[in-house]
């Protein structure tokens, strides 16, 4: 899944992801940005319930199509795991942590 970066026109894609924990990421964005996320809020309703009570079905989740995907084919929207747009139902991830190379300055 690819999608369009609101409001720059950008193709904003997944390009590496780090299992935290459970229900938590740390993904590299196209662009360079990092972000640590809780899932935990948008991984809600009954297509998302193994998600959340297995574990190990979560640590299973892997880079595909430019997004997050599971075996299950389960994916999420590379915009709203950008924080670009919110999720068409419930809430976006929660934000643990963020760096963003083009903000630090050489000295």
């Amino acid at each position: 899944m690819m999608s369009k970066r609101a409001n720059q026109g950008e193709v904003v894609t997944v390009r590496e992801l780090q299992i935290l924990g459970h229900m938590k990421l740390r993904l590299l964005f196209s662009g360079g940005v990092v972000r640590e996320l809780d899932l935990s809020p948008m991984l809600t309703g009954p297509a998302f319930t193994r998600h959340r009570t297995d574990e190990a079905f979560f640590s299973r989740a892997r880079v595909r199509y430019g997004t997050v995907t599971w075996p299950d084919d389960s994916d999420l929207d590379p915009v709203v795991l950008h924080g670009d747009e919110l999720p068409a139902h419930g809430e976006g991830p929660r934000v643990l942590g963020e760096s963003d190379p083009s903000s630090v300055q050489a000295s």
